[in-house]
């Protein structure tokens, strides 16, 4: 059992770069499963998911597993729970709108590489009312992934609580895990940058680990730039079409606009296709909100990890 369309293993040795006749023959970095493709084994599609929303099985499988012909599909239609009464935050509203179980929150910030303050200022918010208003914890409510462990670093010590859930981490260590709720970070947003590291931020692999996690709600929270990508290389444009396909094709409702920190900031979203009946989390009414760092203030005390 396997998936092509997801990360492979983590290996140690650069078999790829590997020049020795035997390594070539044999392909020893490729997986028993790839082998079989390879030589055209008969094989049997799994072809329903356990996990996700109907929604967003319906992207992966329009945008990635219809290369392989697979009519990939859900039948669940589960979603969050509504904010409790009063919650007075209208952007932290809109992301969690149990309506949509697919959002994206684009902004205008076009400077960061391996670390963005954004996007930290964006989710701290988000992941704080789903700890505190909707009463989900790391272990099996929510999760954040990330590509670089920067940022990692970043918001693990703006949330500690889910830091030590274990539910901070980046893309490869998140395949295999879910939650009710996933929130990625794209975080790199300057244009140069983005060309640079095309392969890496771009990977479709990647991307379908990080938005298949979710059991009830994905949050992708992404720049401008990475999501305007162009350049002259058809392979590289090719895997920004997923990214193009997620902001202009599913988040197609805008629900919230505004600033952050004089960034310009929308949240857009894609709805569920059934009918949603709010359930309130279980409590009374809103909790006392704890205040978030900045990212700006965290910057002088965290230690970025290697």
């Amino acid at each position: 059992v396997g998936d092509h369309r997801q990360m492979p293993p983590i290996l140690a040795h650069p078999w790829p770069e590997e020049r020795k006749r035997t390594a070539q023959t044999h392909k020893p970095a490729q997986s028993i499963f790839e082998a079989l493709l390879e030589r055209k084994h008969p094989k049997v599609p799994l072809d329903e998911s356990f996990r996700l929303h109907r929604t967003q099985a319906r992207f992966l499988a329009e945008h990635i597993y219809s290369q392989d012909g697979i009519d990939f599909r859900s039948n669940r239609h589960d979603v969050l729970p509504s904010l409790p009464p009063g919650y007075s935050d209208p952007f932290v509203a809109a992301a969690l709108n149990p309506a949509y179980p697919i959002v994206v929150i684009e902004h205008g910030e076009t400077g960061s590489q391996q670390f963005n303050a954004t996007e930290l200022d964006l989710i701290a918010p988000i992941a704080r009312a789903c700890v505190d208003a909707l009463r989900l914890d790391g272990h099996e409510g929510v999760g954040i992934v990330v590509p670089h462990n920067a940022q990692k670093a970043a918001l693990r010590h703006l949330l500690p609580e889910l830091d030590t859930a274990g539910a901070i981490d980046t893309v490869e260590r998140f395949q295999g895990g879910e939650r009710d709720v996933i929130i990625v970070s794209a975080t790199a947003s300057d244009p140069d940058y983005i060309m640079a590291e095309a392969d890496f931020l771009l990977n479709r692999n990647r991307l379908n680990v990080a938005f298949s996690r979710p059991r009830k709600k994905l949050i992708v929270l992404a720049s401008q730039p990475l999501f305007r990508f162009l350049c002259g290389d058809l392979a590289l444009f090719e895997q920004a079409l997923l990214w193009k396909y997620l902001r202009y094709a599913y988040a197609d409702a805008l629900l919230w606009h505004g600033t952050a920190q004089g960034v310009a900031v929308e949240v857009r979203g894609h709805h569920a296709g059934h009918a949603v009946h709010p359930v309130a989390p279980d409590v009374q009414a809103v909790p006392q909100q704890r205040k978030t760092p900045r990212a700006a203030d965290a910057l002088e005390e965290r230690s970025y990890e290697a």
